[in-house]
């Protein structure tokens, strides 16, 4: 919207009765004219006047009267309507313009002698009605002035308050407008705030969501590198076992070639052979007390872990650990054992483990469940949570190991 437009929106109506405020001012001022010129011309006009007298005889003559000094005429007031002139004496009519009021009916003045100079009183009561008269006249002019001086002020105050008014109405509409295009920029910052504040949430979204995505690629990244280490520690482990299977191939080659060299010696052979069949059977029945004792062992372990804690450890039944093994076994898995419930009747569960030369897990699986699928869980995460199996005393982890655990 440009200022102009702006300007006369907010405009005052104009004035619809200045025509006739200009007819009435014109009205009056030819009414001033006409009342000045007509002043001017009164003076102009001469009166011829006529006096008649009788004379009686036989009647004393009293003396003239002293001729008496009239007094100044006061001045007439401004808002009082000017006096009526005072009526003439009785006089024949005269051929004057003007029409006379009537005089008043009187009673029949004494009859006396006339003074010697009656033209000097008559010309001065003339002069005095003259002066009269024109001060009259003088006092109309100059209420005639003071009125048009007050309605030409009056004018003027309805204008200047005209004026004033519509300086007020633009002043108002200049407000306004300034109140107007205030509040637009207020309005106009305030939503620029909001977009700024919800462009900022955006943003923080985006990291929040940045920082999740990067979390989980690390996460993803740990979980690889964990199963790389696993395949790793498994490629180590089947490379060795592939050592020991070429070391017992070439083992075997040189068995077959002393073989070949005993065939060659058969009398030194079959000495060596009876020899060799009596230590076998030694060692065989040695083993296999040995064998015996172990699997005793375990199954007294086993007992006694499942009578002293919360959880047992069994051993593995592919080789045999120490006496003091399961021990070690519990003491590491029983701390990441998180479960808090009651579970009546004391139930087992059997937990096959896998782990590397080394000790570390690289599985787990349930074999025969408790009944209770909180306890079972419980058991694998706390598995998953130790991560690795202490070494025995011979310096190896048995390998793989069937554990038994029991909440109570």
């Amino acid at each position: 919207m440009s200022s102009n437009a702006e300007r006369l929106e907010f405009a005052p109506p104009r004035d619809k009765g200045s025509p006739r405020a200009f007819g009435l001012a014109l009205l009056v001022h030819v009414l001033l004219i006409a009342a000045l010129t007509w002043g001017v011309n009164w003076k102009r006009t001469d009166e011829a006047a006529s006096f008649e007298a009788e004379l009686w005889s036989g009647v004393p003559q009293p003396a003239a009267p002293r001729q008496i000094q009239a007094p100044p005429p006061p001045p007439p007031p401004a808002p009082a309507p000017a006096p009526a002139p005072e009526p003439t004496p009785p006089a024949p009519p005269a051929p004057a313009p003007p029409p006379r009021p009537a005089p008043p009916v009187a009673t029949a003045p004494e009859v006396k002698e006339t003074p010697p100079l009656p033209d000097v009183d008559i010309a001065l009561e003339k002069e005095k009605k003259r002066k009269l008269l024109q001060q009259q006249k003088e006092a109309e002019v100059l209420k005639a002035q003071k009125l048009q001086e007050k309605r030409e002020a009056e004018l003027q105050a309805r204008q200047a308050r005209e004026l004033e008014r519509k300086k007020e109405k633009e002043q108002q509409a200049r407000e306004d407008l300034a109140e107007r295009k205030a509040r637009e920029v207020a309005e106009k910052a305030e939503a620029k705030k909001q977009e700024a504040r919800q462009l900022a949430n955006e943003r923080e979204r985006e990291k929040e969501k940045e920082k999740e995505k990067r979390t989980a690629a690390a996460n993803a990244a740990a979980a690889e590198k964990q199963k790389q280490a696993a395949a790793a520690s498994a490629a180590a482990a089947a490379e060795k076992q592939k050592q020991a299977a070429a070391e017992k191939q070439k083992a075997a080659a040189a068995a077959a070639t002393a073989a070949a060299n005993a065939e060659k010696q058969k009398e030194a052979a079959a000495a060596a052979a009876a020899s060799k069949q009596k230590a076998a059977a030694v060692a065989a029945g040695a083993e296999k007390a040995r064998q015996a004792a172990i699997q005793k062992r375990i199954m007294d372990m086993a007992g006694a872990g499942n009578s002293d804690g919360p959880s047992g450890a069994g051993a593995a039944k592919a080789s045999g650990p120490s006496a003091g093994y399961a021990g070690k076994v519990r003491a590491r898995v029983l701390p990441n054992v998180v479960f808090n419930d009651d579970i009546p009747g004391n139930p087992k569960a059997e937990v096959e483990v896998r782990t590397t030369a080394d000790g570390t897990i690289m599985s787990q699986r349930l074999i025969a469940s408790s009944g209770n699928k909180a306890w079972d869980d419980a058991v694998l995460k706390a598995i998953v949570r130790t991560g690795s199996l202490p070494r025995d005393v011979d310096g190896r982890v048995p390998t793989p190991m069937i554990i038994e655990f029991r909440p109570n």
